[in-house]
Parts: C-alpha cells; structure tokens; sequence
C-alpha cells in the first residue's frame, strides 16, 4: 500500500526524530552530570590544595621548631642547664610541636624535651632506623604506640661535622585534626570529609566518611603518586556507600592530603534536572513533529539529496557534484557544500603532508621545533644566528670498559633504553636533542627563545641524574655495570642553526658555550652536575649550588668558576 509523502514524513519524525532527541535528552543529563562532576573535583581540588598549605604551615612550623632544639642541644658555647632550657623553651613556643625525642648514632632513645611537665610520659618509639632516616632526612610517618602513624621531623645533630645524635619532633595531633576538621566544616558543612594520608596512605588525621574509605583508598595503590598529582576518582567506601574521593600529594613531605564525600551529596540536583529536561525533551518532539509536517511538501527531495551528498563527502567523496537545482537558498547551500569537499579535499592532503613530515621530524626535535619546520616557519636553507642558549651533556661513567667487554648487541640495547628515556627529558623540559656520541647526549635548550632556558636545562639534568640513580639497580642485574652519569651545564651565547650541505645538513649549536659544557661532562665525578659561574647566577628556580673555585679547562687562558648542583629548585 501507497502512502502519501506526507504520512511517511510524518512516521519519520515520529520514528527517527524521536531517536535523537532522547539521545539529546540524555546528552544533556550526561553534560549535566559531567558539569557536576568538574564542580565537585574543583572544590575538592581546591580544599585539598587549601588543606595542603595548612598542613604545610604546620610541618614548617615543626621542621623550624625541631631543627632549633636539635641546634640548642648540640651547642657547646652552652651549659647543660642553658642548652635544656633553651630546647624547652623551643618546644613551647611551637604551637605545633608536641615533643621532641633524642635518640644516639644506634638509633635508641635517649630522652625527650616536651612543654608543660618536665618528665611527662611523651610515648617517642624506643628506638628508630637511623640507617634508614640518613637516606632521607625530613617528614617521617612512623609507627610507634598506636595503629596509625605519627608524624615526625627527622633532623640529624651534627657536631664537628659528623652525626652524633637524631632529633625526632613529633606534630601535634590535636592541632592538626583541628585544622583538618575546621577546613572540612568551612567547605562541606561536615567536619569529615578531609583526611591526611602517609606515603603509605595510612590515615593520620581525619575521621568519619574519611575513615570509612581508608581500606577502599589502601586498595587504590600501596604508596602515593608522584610528587605534586591531584587526582580525583570514585570508589565504593566500606559501607558499600558510592563515594567522589581527591588525592593531593604534599611536595617533599611524604604525604597527601584526601578529600571523600557520598556521591549522594555530590549529585543531588540531577534527579530534579532529569525530570524538568525530559518534559522540556518532549516539548520539543512536538515542536519538531509539527515543522516537519510544515516543511515535508518543498524540502523532502532536495534535502534528501543533500543528506546523500553530506554522507558521500563524509566518506571523502570530494569529487561528487551536487545534483540540486531548486533556485532558492538550498541550491546555494549545495554549491556552497560543493565548494567546501573542494577545499576540504586540498586541506587533507596538505594535512596529510605536514603530518608525515612533523611525525617524522619529531623523533629527533621536540613538538614545537619540528611542527615550526612543518609548516614552514623556521628555515630549512644552511645557515645559523648567534642565540643565547643554554647547553647540557650528559656522559656514562665508565662505559668504555663496558662496551669493550659485553656483545656489541647488548651495547646497542642498553643505549636505546637509555637514551629513549634521556630524549623524553629532554623534549619535556622544551630541549632539542642535538646529537648523541656513543655514550653522550647533547642538549640544547632555548632554541624557541624561552626566557627560562636556564632552569629548564638544570631540571633536565636532575631529572635524567634520577632516572639514572633510580635503574642503575635495574642495569646492574641486567647488564652486570654499574651505570653512573656525569653532566655538564653552560649558557651563553652560540651559533645556533642548520650546518652542513645543501644535500645534508644537521640542526647544531656551535660555539664556546658547547666547548665548556663538553669540558665540564668530561670533569664531573659519577652522579655529579658540574655548571658555569653564569649558569649559577641566571638560574631563578632555587636551584643550589656549591661553588668549587677556578679550574683549568683545556681551550681557556683563565681559570673557569666551577659550581657543583646540589638540589632541586622549585
């Protein structure tokens, strides 16, 4: 049986309309809840970030609180009576600081200095890891009488250069539950919603729903993630409570800072939302029902060979003509969809061009350098311009010994494995990779002009020292070498382009600032950072640095001022 075209439009708005635009009511719930969901992770990212500062305010106060006890205490221009007193009087004045527990070169205890009474019960741990504590002086989560941990400063007391005893403030639990529980009544109206965790993530402070999801946040990851992540997930607490929880890592503190609340809070407009949407939903089915039987008699055919065209161009179809001749806006909407695949048809193939060349360019530049030579905004002629950059080198200790005795091919493995992850500093920290000499990689940074290229290469430096530290272990069982880098870091002025021939060329920095730098790689000890008196006093980042007098360098008259990087900046 026949049906007339305005029936079958009809059925097709009823069928297919009806299809988007529950879809389109769902999509909108959907947005809804993604908005939701960015707001809770929002506020609880600022509550963590909020709760972070307080809790960092407590420990500096601890950290200052303790190192000036353990100063007092080792202070031989004193008496006995004097140096008590003054570590007393240290403790009470620092609001934070609950004891302070003194324990000899073996780790026992010796004695305790706390406010109020004199001999007061304080309950330090009898004995503690001094081994362990030397690795990593500062914020310890320790164990001692009850289940969860204690939070301690760890400083080392040192006479003469030499460590004769460990000092171990303790925070005040009170004052930091007390914050913790203000925080959480400001932000949520509830006074437990935020919680802080150890490197282990035990519960330290905080309680109730916090409480409640300390085995669900245990079985998330046995240790924090890395120093300075934020990250918000949802999880099922012990109560089978559905639960929106935030995770902020505490920079250099071994610590973090969690935030969980009941989903139930979290999303408790949407049910009202989902009801208002639908109506709005169905309203406008009847509205779309209604048109469509307006519209049917002069735009069922010419928008049907539309929709044709839309798909053959959605299958890159760009040669297709459109076949419309309706005289009015439609047939101008055809040619203007015509003239659109044509030009689509152009873009793709340039597209297509300049992603093969900058996929292949950026195994060896970063993104930015090579996407600049992609789309042809840096020159690809001979030729260079004096820059002012900042040069690494980054050389294996002792790899010629290596190389000589182990096969060639797990010579080759090892230095792909090395150098991939080197590459991946580099690149991360805006450096370009400028070569690699056997066991050496040079690094430029500031080819893009950065203001900052300075610290950008110390960081680099750090980082790859790390990453070597961390698997030399791995190399050693692997290999049978014990793996170990020497870095060296200079900035000035080079030559910095593309040298060679019109039918090969490289992208280099030529100049002395790349001698020194070379030099010093050659004079830095294993795991050692050497950098120029100029490096030292352009970096802004707080970085440290030991000076080490002037030293010959083969290729300079005058003695070159010599640094040593000791830590990381900020």
């Amino acid at each position: 049986m026949k049906l007339p075209l305005l029936v079958k439009w009809l059925a097709a708005i009823l069928i297919v309309g009806a299809v988007p635009l529950a879809l389109l009511a769902k999509l909108g719930l959907d947005i809804q809840r993604k908005w939701l969901e960015d707001a809770e992770k929002s506020l609880e990212a600022a509550v963590v970030d909020e709760a972070s500062e307080n809790v960092s305010g407590v420990l500096d106060d601890l950290e200052d609180a303790t190192s000036d006890v353990g100063s007092d205490l080792v202070d031989r221009s004193l008496s006995d009576d004097a140096r008590i007193a003054l570590a007393k009087r240290a403790v009470e004045h620092a609001s934070a600081l609950d004891y302070v527990a003194i324990y000899d070169r073996d780790g026992k205890f010796v004695d305790a200095v706390a406010g109020g009474a004199e001999h007061r019960e304080v309950g330090a741990p009898k004995t503690v890891d001094v081994a362990a504590l030397r690795t990593h002086f500062g914020m310890q989560p320790i164990t001692s009488s009850t289940e969860s941990p204690d939070l301690f400063w760890a400083a080392p007391l040192m006479v003469d250069g030499s460590l004769v005893a460990v000092a171990l403030g303790r925070v005040d639990p009170e004052r930091l539950a007390a914050r913790l529980r203000e925080l959480s009544n400001a932000r949520f109206a509830r006074p437990d919603r935020v919680a802080l965790v150890d490197d282990r993530l035990r519960r330290i402070a905080g309680g109730g729903v916090v409480e409640r999801t300390e085995r669900a946040l245990g079985a998330m990851s046995s240790t924090l993630p890395a120093q300075g992540i934020t990250k918000t997930f949802p999880f099922i607490d012990e109560d089978g409570t559905p639960m929106v929880g935030t995770l902020r890592v505490i920079p250099n503190r071994r610590l973090g800072v969690f935030v969980a609340r009941p989903e139930s809070e979290v999303y408790a407009a949407i049910r009202e939302a989902r009801r208002a949407f639908l109506v709005v939903a169905a309203g406008f089915l009847a509205s779309a029902i209604l048109a469509g039987v307006f519209l049917a008699k002069r735009q069922v055919a010419p928008i049907v060979d539309l929709v044709a065209l839309t798909k053959k161009y959605g299958d890159r179809q760009f040669d297709v003509e459109p076949d419309v001749h309706t005289g009015d806006e439609i047939e101008v909407l055809a040619s203007s969809m015509s003239e659109m695949a044509k030009t689509l048809k152009r873009s793709e193939a340039e597209i297509s061009r300049r992603a093969t060349v900058e996929a292949n360019l950026s195994r060896y530049l970063p993104n930015s350098i090579a996407h600049a030579i992609a789309t042809g905004k840096l020159a690809r002629s001979l030729g260079g311009g004096r820059q002012d950059v900042s040069i690494v080198f980054a050389d294996v200790a002792a790899f010629t010994s290596f190389a000589e005795s182990a096969d060639p091919e797990r010579v080759v493995a090892f230095l792909n494995e090395l150098f991939s992850v080197l590459s991946e500093v580099i690149f991360k920290h805006d450096g370009i990779v400028d070569k690699f000499l056997g066991d050496c990689v040079m690094a430029i940074f500031g080819a893009n002009e950065e203001n900052d290229h300075v610290d950008r290469a110390l960081r680099a430096a750090t980082e790859m020292q790390r990453f070597v530290e961390a698997s030399a272990p791995m190399w050693k069982e692997t290999y049978d070498f014990e793996v170990a880098m020497g870095i060296g870091v200079s900035t000035g002025f080079a030559v910095l382009g593309n040298l060679g021939s019109e039918v090969r060329m490289e992208y280099t920095a030529i100049g002395d600032t790349v001698n020194i730098a070379s030099r010093l790689e050659n004079m830095a000890r294993p795991g050692q950072i050497l950098v120029t008196d100029e490096v030292a006093n352009r970096s802004k980042w707080g970085f440290r640095f030991r000076a080490l007098g002037g030293h010959a360098v083969r290729g300079k008259r005058a003695p070159l001022e010599i640094h040593e990087l000791i830590s990381e900046g900020s």
